[in-house]
């Protein structure tokens, strides 16, 4: 599955490609939405929750690594870079 043909699927066919093939990597909050990350495949989907709600507002799909620079400031990387 590319990102192509997965912007092709239907609202419900992208959800349960999602659900049954995505992996979970990081919520974000902005102000009431919330954001979940997954990767599928070769390419990355975020699921948008707005006000509180358990109901999916909007699917974004993507394969540019640097529209993941909001999740990275949370990880913690020191460790890494000390030379431990």
């Amino acid at each position: 599955m590319t990102l192509l043909l997965y912007n092709y699927l239907t609202e419900n066919e992208k959800q349960l490609l999602l659900w049954t093939e995505g992996g979970f990597i990081k919520e974000r909050t902005l102000i009431d939405i919330k954001v979940h990350l997954y990767q599928l495949y070769s390419f990355y989907v975020e699921v948008w929750y707005k006000g509180g709600k358990n109901e999916i507002d909007k699917l974004w799909s993507f394969s540019s690594t640097d529209l993941l620079e909001p999740y990275l400031v949370d990880i913690d990387i020191q460790g890494l870079t000390s030379g431990n």
